[in-house]
Order: structure tokens, then sequence, then C-alpha cells
């Protein structure tokens, strides 16, 4: 929902469908498959209710395809990969219902542990929402906090995706850093100066450890 949807109340259904396809070229699962491509695709629906009020003077329920994403990875060789993903999603009162936008595109080059490469259109690494995909939220929205942490969050068509390039690597077992420099124009966008450069980094801080009387390990970020 928008900005025109002010008074949202009620009941929201969240369906989350995924399913994958793996076609490998070799038999040991296990072991580095080169030319492996992998597909990925699901989606949420959403049922929203708008109660008549003193701000709003209808009173609607309706579902929405909130987002419908597919996503390929193709392992071209040991050191390097291809990512691409599209998405879809009507009924939302959007500006982008409707229509297929290109979210990611990238090649990803495995230099060494401590520094890669990742070049074309990605999310700029910064924000908390970087460490949770759609696929893993608990409802079908982001809190406001969190998408105004992300950097052209607004450009709509772009999806907070921009063109440019990110070196990243593991520093230690426990310690990771990205480091991009994009276009800050936004993704599906015309070129423009403007907003160039767009200088992100993020440091972060992963360590997995056992519950107490539990076998179950839980990660600390």
């Amino acid at each position: 929902m928008n900005g025109k949807d002010i008074s949202v109340r009620g009941l929201v259904l969240l369906f989350v469908v995924t399913f994958a396809n793996v076609f490998p070229v070799a038999a040991k699962p296990s072991s580095f498959l080169p030319g492996k491509f992998k597909c990925k695709s699901y989606f949420h629906l959403r049922y929203s209710f708008i109660e008549n009020d003193a701000k709003n003077k209808i009173s609607e329920d309706h579902w929405s395809l909130r987002r419908f994403k597919l996503a390929a990875n193709w392992q071209i060789n040991q050191k390097t990969s291809l990512c691409a993903q599209v998405i879809y999603k009507k009924n939302n009162y959007s500006a982008t219902d409707a229509d297929i936008f290109l979210q990611h595109a990238y090649l990803k080059f495995y230099i060494a542990k401590f520094l890669n490469l990742k070049i074309g259109q990605f999310k700029p690494p910064f924000g908390w929402e970087r460490f949770q995909p759609d696929y893993r939220l608990p409802n079908a929205e982001r809190s406001q906090a969190m998408n105004r942490l992300i950097p052209n969050g607004a450009l709509g068509e772009s999806f907070v995706r921009d063109y440019g390039a990110q070196f990243f690597g593991k520093l230690t077992s426990s310690f990771q850093y990205e480091l991009a420099l994009q276009a800050g124009s936004g993704a599906n966008k015309s070129f423009s100066d403007k907003n160039f450069p767009l200088i992100t980094a993020r440091l972060s801080y992963k360590r997995s450890f056992k519950l107490p009387a539990s076998s179950k390990k839980i990660q600390f970020l």
C-alpha cells in the first residue's frame, strides 16, 4: 500500500511459496560444479481491508500480488558467477504495478577470501535491510525505519538498486566488509551525475554459538 491508503487497518495475510530447480552437470552434489545453474522463485499475496472513517470515505477489501520474484544464479567457473533477478507485482496502488522490472544483474569475481569483486546492478551495501531478504520477512512489508535507511530508497522502479562496483570479503572468520562505488541515480533509470558518486560501506561481525543445555546454534550479528 502507498500513501493513499492512510487508514489501512485489519488483517494482512501472507503466503510465501518458494521452489527451486537445480540442474547439476556432475554426479557429486557436494563438489564444485562448473556451469551449475540455479533458479528460484517466490511470491507474497496480501489481503488488505480499508475501513471507512473520517479520513477515508471508502470501505473495501482486496487482494494484491505484493511481489513475485524470479532469480537465477549461474556458476560460470570456480572464480566467476552471474546473478539476476526480476520482480512483478500488481494491485498495490503503486506506480510500479503490472510491469516486469530487473532488480539486480551482476557478475561476481572470487579473487581471494579477503578480496572479491561484484560489478553490475545491485543494492548499496548499507542498512539492516541487507541482512534480511524478502522471502524471510515475517510479514509482507518492511518497517519505515528500515526502508529510510536504504540509499535511493524512494526511487520507485530502481527498487533500491544502483549501477556500480563493489569490493567485499572476510577479514577474519567473524568480520566481513563491503565497499561500493555506484552511480547514485538508481537502477532502471537514465544515468545522471547529479548524485555521483554514491559511496557506501559496511563492516559486520557475525558469530555462531550454542545455547546453554541445547544443541541448537544461534547467530549474533
